[in-house]
């Protein structure tokens, strides 16, 4: 069970990182394309750590894991730095966001707790995201952004949850921690 922690945070940082760089590198546009890939996969991996954590130590473990996101984006590339800024805090509060939705239907179907905490943490998320990264929002690409994340999520979704069984196989393990 260890193990499975550790990869899922790792995953988690490495998807945060590789995402902050590409947009970097392509721009504005860029967005879209990590907005497919890499934002829906860390907001289902950051269903699969609800399962793990709840509580204070959850967010503790979810604003650090994001910060590492951001410090290793700044590292790899100092240039990137309002890309990290944004990063940090638009993941920040859209994980706050999708955390609170996702606890309060914590009982409910994968479906609905997964996608429904995933559609609000990347509406908030996209918003800050444009606003600290460039200084100004262009409604189009936020649109197709959010619109491009809600596609990637399902994708995650029916990948993750659906096929690989991630919340049930983690569930059945009996690791509980508070």
């Amino acid at each position: 069970m260890k193990n499975k922690i550790i990869i899922t945070f790792a995953l988690f940082l490495i998807s945060i990182t590789l995402g902050n760089l590409l947009v970097h590198w392509l721009g504005r546009w860029g967005v879209l394309i990590t907005s497919f890939v890499f934002i829906p996969f860390d907001f289902i991996i950051r269903c699969y750590i609800h399962e793990l954590y709840r509580g204070k130590k959850l967010y503790y473990l979810l604003f650090g894991i994001i910060t590492l996101g951001a410090i290793a984006t700044y590292i790899v590339n100092h240039d990137a730095k309002n890309i990290a800024l944004g990063s940090v805090t638009g993941f920040a509060i859209a994980s706050l966001a999708g955390s609170l939705f996702y606890q309060f239907s914590i009982k409910q179907i994968p479906l609905i707790k997964v996608n429904g905490s995933d559609i609000i943490a990347l509406i908030v998320d996209s918003i800050i995201f444009q606003m600290i990264a460039f200084n100004s929002i262009v409604w189009a690409v936020t649109s197709w952004q959010i619109a491009v994340k809600i596609l990637g999520g399902l994708l995650w979704y029916y990948i993750l949850i659906y096929k690989l069984n991630f919340i049930n196989k983690l569930k059945s393990s009996n690791h509980e921690t508070n």
